[in-house]
């Protein structure tokens, strides 16, 4: 064999002829301990403790062992000669390399090229998509090449892997399934009586075993056994990837999902009937809980949980339609979020609250808090139905308003009221239970407070027929004071009505129950009396002009009558008026009087006012 070689290769041949080495297989067993001999030894070893039980062979691993004593193998002609001296045997063994991209059979070419690559690489371990030596049977060479059919998917060839063909059946599975296991496709198979059954049973289980098994673990033999037998069944049934790959269709997986949750969980289907769920939306719920992930497709207990887990789910919904008042079927997740909503959001009443009035609630209130599981919250609503119920479903809040009033010591108030108060509250479940009282108190001060001073405009509506004093004394034109009789509480009923804010509850009650006992007095009467009260005595007999006057104070006071003085100064108002207005009605009046009685009095005039009497002297 050593006749093809030329160059640097045929001198290192001529070396090993002068020094007795032959490529003959009998060489190597006459020469154990040569150290060419005790290389191939090693490798020989290496390759049995990996190709030889399923796994893959590194000739870089065994090269980096080369490098030291006492072989001391480095990047040269020598090293890459010995190393296909030794190996040259294996390529007749029917091997495979694969570089966990791809796979192909194992040639002289290809083994002078990884020899090269690893000798090049000298140990640095910087080799990309580094080929290793492995081994296919025909049974997995089968199952390569034909298991993906058995779903509809594409083969992974004669240089795939069989990585590549699991990977290509659960792709083809995630999409078809609907996220059902593989291996319950069986449930719909028996329901059909398919009669290959127990052998596709067999089937799809070794492949859900090597889908969920590592070729790393330390469950390798297990994945090869189960490929194996896979591939086995493919060479002795051909026809079996045709029947498979007939009931490959989503309508099926989900009709086997079904059977087998209602075989599983048989009273979970009549559970979800009750609660009105009649299209098997809880084979829905219990497939979103499981992880979207081959883990899935491949393991029989993942969906053992979420079965019991979507049980109590149901229950809980059973639970809360009654008291919630659900008139079709919803979700848990709609339910509880209701239930939370109810608990947390729409109820105003601090957790310690509840707590110290019905401890059997603690533990109800913190699961829900904390988005506990089905299981705890179906436990607590079993145990306190009713008392949740009352407390965060009743629409009146009479329970809840029962529970404040025991903490408000003594404040009066009606329910009514205290239920206005109550839905005006911001949530108080998170908060402090005393700052809570405090709040609820001064809402309390300022409801009554607000309920009396719309009393008391109400009553000012019924007494001025206005909504405001300002409002009145702008229509009528005087101050609204003239509304009242001479009481001495006028002046604080006007600005209690106008302005509230400045007085206490207390002073507010008294002056509303002043004002219910009044009736109010003509706008005639009280102009008569705005006349009298703000017009000297020594002009009460002229004949004012009411709407004159007005216009004077307006001007010199102010458009808004109830901000006046008391006692307005009219003499400008007099004065400006009485050429026009008083002086004809004087003249006509002493034109009445008799000379006598009119001289007798001019006299009079005459000797008290200084003015006239000059005038006559003048």
């Amino acid at each position: 064999m050593f006749d093809n070689y030329v160059g640097t290769y045929k001198q290192l041949i001529n070396s090993f002829k002068a020094s007795g080495i032959t490529g003959d297989v009998e060489w190597f067993a006459q020469n154990p301990n040569h150290p060419i001999a005790k290389i191939r030894d090693l490798f020989e070893k290496k390759i049995a403790n990996t190709v030889g039980k399923g796994s893959t062979f590194s000739i870089r691993k065994v090269y980096i062992e080369l490098q030291r004593a006492p072989y001391g193998m480095k990047y040269n002609v020598l090293s890459a000669f010995v190393l296909g001296f030794v190996l040259k045997d294996i390529v007749a063994r029917g091997y495979q390399w694969d570089n966990n991209q791809k796979t192909g059979p194992l040639d002289v070419e290809t083994l002078a090229a990884m020899i090269e690559e690893v000798v090049k690489d000298d140990g640095n371990d910087k080799i990309k998509l580094e080929k290793l030596i492995c081994r296919l049977s025909k049974e997995e060479k089968a199952f390569i090449e034909k298991a993906p059919a058995m779903f509809g998917a594409s083969s992974a060839g004669a240089s795939g892997r069989v990585e590549d063909a699991l990977l290509l059946i659960q792709n083809r599975v995630e999409k078809i399934s609907g996220r059902v296991p593989l291996w319950v496709l069986t449930e719909y198979l028996e329901s059909v009586n398919e009669p290959q059954v127990a052998i596709i049973k067999h089937l799809l289980d070794n492949i859900c075993l090597a889908g969920s098994t590592s070729s790393k673990s330390g469950k390798s033999d297990d994945r090869l056994n189960a490929i194996k037998d896979v591939g086995r069944i493919i060479l002795e049934n051909s026809d079996i990837i045709t029947t498979i790959s007939g009931y490959m269709k989503p309508e099926n997986f989900v009709a086997a999902f079904q059977i087998y949750v209602d075989k599983n969980a048989p009273t979970l289907k009549a559970l979800a009937e009750s609660v009105g769920d009649v299209s098997c939306g809880y084979c829905q719920a219990i497939k979103e809980k499981a992880a979207e992930s081959a883990g899935l497709l491949w393991n029989k207990n993942d969906i053992a949980s979420e079965i019991a887990e979507t049980e109590q789910e149901y229950e809980v919904i059973k639970l809360l339609k009654p008291i919630i008042g659900f008139e079709e079927f919803v979700s848990y997740r709609t339910a509880v979020d209701t239930l939370r909503n109810a608990v947390i959001s729409t109820n105003k009443l601090p957790k310690t609250l509840i707590e110290s009035a019905f401890p059997m609630l603690s533990v109800f209130l913190s699961n829900l808090g904390n988005n506990g599981n089905a299981s705890a919250i179906k436990e607590s609503l079993s145990q306190s139905i009713d008392v949740i119920k009352k407390l965060f479903f009743d629409v009146t809040r009479a329970k809840s308003l029962e529970l404040l009033k025991l903490r408000l010591n003594g404040v009066t108030i009606s329910d009514k009221e205290l239920l206005d108060i109550y839905n005006g509250l911001s949530s108080g479940f998170t908060g402090n239970e005393a700052t809570f009282l405090n709040d609820l108190r001064s809402r309390i001060e300022e409801y009554a407070k607000e309920s009396v001073v719309q009393n008391l405009k109400e009553e000012w509506k019924r007494f001025s027929d206005e909504n405001t004093p300002s409002e009145w004394a702008n229509n009528v034109g005087i101050p609204a004071r003239y509304l009242f009789d001479g009481i001495s509480e006028a002046n604080d009923i006007i600005s209690a009505v106008q302005t509230p804010g400045a007085f206490s509850s207390d002073k507010l009650g008294e002056l509303l129950d002043v004002l219910k006992g009044l009736s109010s007095l003509s706008i005639a009467e009280c102009q008569s009396r705005f006349i009298a009260d703000i017009v000297p005595k020594r002009y009460v007999k002229l004949n004012i002009n009411l709407p004159a006057l007005l216009d004077f104070l307006r001007s010199k006071y102010g458009t808004q009558p109830n901000n006046w003085q008391t006692k307005p100064d009219i003499q400008e108002f007099i004065r400006s008026q009485y050429k026009g207005a008083f002086a004809p009605q004087v003249t006509e009046k002493i034109k009445k009087t008799s000379p006598d009685l009119l001289k007798q009095k001019l006299l009079q005039l005459a000797q008290d006012n200084p003015e006239l009497g000059l005038l006559f002297w003048e």
